[in-house]
């Protein structure tokens, strides 16, 4: 398989916007995207990816529990940049339209969003 080049997002320094470093992976590995994203602090290193699936031009992800507790703990804004740099990142690498994201196979309801429809790029 070729190297897989693709944009990383993470949150700028204040908070309201995404900085994008471009990685190359040796293939695509989902989970090697997660590491990336732990590394920079984006998603704290008890989240795990469940599963993977792309549909068409739609990402299917399901994280374990962690990946909910995590989102849970932030405001409004912390909580769009962490979704916001997960779903653009896994977009881009995929070059899929949009991503449905479930912890545990369940649907995410933070209490600022309920994630029951497919996200598309955050800007």
């Amino acid at each position: 398989t070729a190297p897989v080049t693709f944009f990383l997002y993470t949150p700028n320094e204040n908070v309201d916007g995404f900085e994008k470093r471009e990685v190359t992976l040796g293939t695509l590995d989902a989970q090697a995207i997660l590491e990336l994203l732990i590394a920079e602090d984006v998603l704290n290193e008890n989240v795990a990816l469940n599963s993977v699936e792309l549909q068409n031009d739609q990402l299917l992800l399901d994280f374990n529990s962690a990946y909910f507790d995590q989102l849970v703990t932030y405001g409004t804004s912390g909580e769009l940049m962490m979704m916001g740099s997960v779903v653009n990142t896994y977009l881009d690498a995929y070059d899929a339209q949009s991503v449905v994201i479930t912890a545990d196979g369940e649907i995410m309801e933070s209490g600022h969003v309920v994630y029951d429809f497919p996200l598309e790029f955050y800007h």
